[in-house]
């Protein structure tokens, strides 16, 4: 039983979003100076530097993490459209397709972020839950550092 659930609830299209990430990207590019932190920057470049679906920098961040004892659940109400990427990495994933709602019937422009949040809850297995939301990076100890903050009010 993993001691940390991260929860990923996402219901973004990577073909509509990462063009735009691009534009991002080349922007980061095109102002970068000096006065960025060396931490910074290398966190943006080893994060987004030629992403090729927007859940890529939130998987690396995972990825890089220092503390292993972990799960992370995304929740889509198109499942299919993560499973390319997520099957790069070699940690515990669960990709789950978000539970039905009313809602769905009226159409895609109906967000659903409860029932997504929910849906990923109902599949988690850890004694602490992290909210995650998509397109968000981190630095290497954030799981380490939460998992102690944690800890420490549990005394």
């Amino acid at each position: 039983m993993p001691l940390i659930s991260i929860i990923l609830p996402t219901n973004r299209i990577n073909s509509k979003l990462l063009p735009k990430l691009k534009e991002i990207e080349s922007g980061y590019k095109a102002f970068y100076t000096t006065d960025f932190p060396k931490e910074f920057d290398d966190l943006i470049r080893s994060r987004c530097g030629d992403i090729q679906h927007y859940l890529q920098p939130t998987l690396e961040s995972i990825a890089c993490q220092t503390f292993g004892d972990f799960e992370l659940i995304i929740s889509h109400r198109y499942a299919k459209e993560a499973l390319s990427i997520v099957k790069d990495y070699n940690f515990p994933i669960k990709l789950i397709q978000e539970k039905y709602s009313l809602w769905h019937d009226l159409g895609p422009q109906y967000g659903t972020l409860c029932n997504n949040i929910n849906t990923a809850v109902i599949h988690s297995k850890g004694d602490l839950i992290w909210r995650l939301d998509d397109l968000t990076f981190f630095n290497n100890d954030t799981l380490h550092e939460i998992y102690q903050n944690w800890e420490r009010s549990e005394e």
